[in-house]
Formats: C-alpha cells, structure tokens, sequence
C-alpha cells in the first residue's frame, strides 16, 4: 500500500486528531488484529501501568468516560491509528495536523513534538488537575446548536452579571462561558452547574429554532474556571523535552501554526481553559489551500462538524478499518493521477 506524495498534493491535506466525546466501548476492534496498533497500545500502558485494552476494549463506559481515562485512551488510540497510516503509507506527509481540545496533544505527539510515554502522562496529570478544580456536579457543558455565536455570548454575559465569585469562600466562580466555536451552528458552553442551567434556560427561550445537548461531563474544560492550572501545566511542560514539530501544526488557542517550542510552552498551559477556535483552525486551513481533510482517531465527530463548515471540501476517516482502507485507496488514487 506505500505510495509517495508529491509537494502540491502535500499540502492540500490535513490530518485532524479528534477530543474527548468521541471515546466508545470498543472503538478500536477492528483494529486489535494488528500488531502496530496494539504495540502502541501496550506502550501506553506500561508507561500508565494500567491495561488500557481492558478499559478499551470492556469498559465499563463509567470507568472510561472519566476524564483521567478517556484522555490518554483516546490519545493512545489516536496514535496507534496514525502509526498504523505511517505503516502503510511511510512516505505520506500531510501539510498541516490539527487536533481538537484534547486532540491537540495527539497532533503535536503525531508531529513527534512528544514522545508516547511523556504525552500519556502529560494528559493523565492534565486530566487530573482539571478534574480537581471542582467537584463532580458542579459544572457542566452543553452544546447549542442553532444559535449565533453573538446572542450566545450576550446571553453569557446576562447571567455571569448576576453570578459572582465570594471571595472569602475561596470558591471557583459561578459563571458560564463559551467553551468551544465548532461552527457557525454548533457553540459549546462551559460553567458553573447553576450558570449554566440560567443559560440553558434563557437560550430555549429565545424563539430562535435552537437545539441544546448536555454533554456527560463533569469538568468546566475550555473556561477561565480552569485558569488554576495553568501554573501547574506550564511547570510540568518545563520538564518535557518537547521537539519542534515535523508537520506544521495547529494550536486551538491561536488557530495559528505553530512556529517554536517557546510557543508551545506558553500556549497549551492557556489552552485548557481558553476557547477551542476550531472554527477558525479550518477556515485558516481552507485559506492555506487543504481541500481534503482526515479524521484520524476514533469516531466522527469532526467529520460532520468540518462538513458543516464547509461542504466543498473533501473529508476522509481513519475510524475504523474499513473506513481506513478507503481513505487509503482514496489517497493513492489521487496521488497516482497526479503523478501522471
């Protein structure tokens, strides 16, 4: 199956690494016969020493939908796709890699800025101590669907005017952001429990045709409740020999490429509780010339959301086997004809 790429086809194509909520019980089974994969697999849980194809493959979706288990498994199982690609098709270099939230850190590792064993543990103490900023039912996220971003966002601001941090109670502050700029469509939010029903409650009550999905997850990710962590993730970083990526690769704080370890040093700590410009990150990438977009990891969750994007462009995934196998015939196809 190895195939070359030529320099113009190169940098049409983007691989993008998907986030937490795209994790399911069993997402890499038909994937598990493969000796790349499953040595990917095995490496994370040495370094881990915990067996990751118990959680991944048995569950329980409990013990797998924790956050300080859903990200190094989907992180692993990311990886373990992309090497699989790589074995494939060695001498394939997209143009650039993205990653959405969680995803970022499967991008950089894919772009060989971490090594498995330091990007595994790096997400694990990150999923930690976002985690133990708040208490499970504290906060939440929903997804609305439907709405403009600028009613969104004033509705936000409506609700945190009557949401005030208690200094002396030393608590985190009651308030509910915007998390996530999937899409024009689609707007995550993120907050206090509380801040976040407010909002949820005055958003149905718009008249707009909106849809509101609450998502199963008890952490505030991707807002400025979040921001105590950004000391302790930004020491941590400091002890990580990161390498300047191979792939030119995205960051979802700036939508930019990243251009040093420096900068990587000073964003992902800003990342955890900044907003996910995915949006943005597209868009920068459509204007950079990609016209074909890979979904590298499980599930589809970027597929339609790139879809809803933009509706020109060509999306692929590498979810499961049978969709690997396509994009791979799909990608030799296109660069044989230009070949010629």
């Amino acid at each position: 199956m190895g195939f070359n790429i030529n320099g113009s086809m190169k940098g049409q194509i983007a691989f993008v690494f998907p986030g937490q909520g795209s994790q399911s019980i069993g997402m890499m089974d038909s994937f598990r016969k493969l000796p790349v994969v499953n040595e990917v697999i095995e490496e994370s849980s040495d370094t881990l020493n915990e067996n990751l194809f118990k959680l991944i493959d048995h569950g329980p979706e409990e013990k797998l939908n924790l956050t300080i288990n859903t990200q190094p498994a989907m992180l692993t199982c990311s990886l373990a796709i992309w090497k699989l690609f790589l074995s494939k098709c060695p001498s394939f270099v997209p143009g650039y890699f993205a990653g959405h939230s969680l995803g970022e850190y499967s991008a950089l590792m894919a772009a060989d800025a971490f090594t498995l064993p330091e990007a595994v543990e790096l997400v694990r103490y990150r999923a930690d101590i976002m985690q133990s900023i708040t208490s499970p039912g504290d906060c939440g996220m929903a997804a609305v669907i439907g709405l403009k971003l600028e009613l969104i966002e004033s509705i936000c601001k409506e609700v945190n005017d009557k949401f005030f941090l208690n200094e002396s109670e030393k608590e985190f502050p009651k308030i509910v952001e915007v998390a996530n700029i999937n899409s024009d469509k689609q707007i995550v939010l993120s907050g206090a429990k509380g801040a976040l029903e407010t909002a949820i409650e005055k958003l149905n009550k718009t008249g707009e045709n909106v849809r509101i999905v609450e998502l199963p997850v008890s952490a505030p990710f991707h807002s400025s409740i979040l921001r105590p962590i950004e000391g302790l993730l930004a020491r941590k970083l400091e002890l990580i020999n990161i390498q300047k990526p191979k792939i030119s690769t995205l960051g979802n704080y700036h939508a930019e490429v990243y251009g040093t370890v420096e900068e990587i040093r000073s964003v992902l700590p800003k990342q955890a509780y900044s907003v996910v410009r995915w949006k943005a990150s597209i868009d920068k990438m459509l204007r950079m010339g990609v016209s074909v977009f890979v979904e590298c990891g499980p599930g589809k969750v970027l597929s339609g959301i790139i879809r809803q994007i933009n509706r020109r462009v060509k999306v692929l995934s590498l979810r499961d086997y049978n969709s690997f196998s396509e994009t791979v015939e799909y990608l030799e196809k296109v660069t044989e004809m230009e070949a010629k």
